[in-house]
């Protein structure tokens, strides 16, 4: 699962306070619990879009890791609250669709961007914080990707 090694490396960061949106309580539960500064929050994305919005207004960025079908509306919101938004997934013709939107609101949409492997947020964190693991990801390039 993704979402676990981003909050094991968020829960690490004491000036930071994250708030995991769920439709699972167990999940969510389960993620808060590796931090103390990790809230959770169980909400149903179809039915209650509205608290969606509210919590993408109550904080600095929003990490969308939906499924990719989902991101458009998640992005709608970032830029209308003017959010900055990323996502573990490759861009859409429908995420770039709101490239000029984002741009108005200067606000950044930024998705998978070069990242490496399978669970790409995963694997970025795990190669930035372990440089030799980049170079060996890469084939020995360490220019390459991001």
């Amino acid at each position: 699962m993704v979402s676990d090694p981003l909050a094991q490396y968020y829960s690490t960061q004491s000036n930071v306070k994250v708030t995991v949106a769920s439709e699972s309580s167990k999940d969510g539960q389960r993620l808060a619990a590796i931090g103390d500064n990790i809230d959770s929050v169980v909400v149903d994305i179809f039915k209650e879009p509205e608290v969606i919005d509210e919590l993408i207004k109550k904080h600095d960025l929003c990490v969308s890791l939906l499924p990719y079908t989902l991101h458009e509306g998640v992005a709608k919101l970032c830029i209308k609250n003017r959010k900055n938004m990323v996502t573990s997934s490759y861009i859409t013709p429908d995420l770039q669709a709101l490239d000029d939107e984002a741009k108005v609101a200067g606000i950044t949409i930024m998705n998978e961007s070069g990242i490496y492997f399978l669970q790409p947020f995963t694997d970025e964190f795990t190669l930035r914080s372990r440089p030799r693991n980049r170079s060996h990801a890469c084939d020995g390039d360490n220019r390459s990707g991001t």
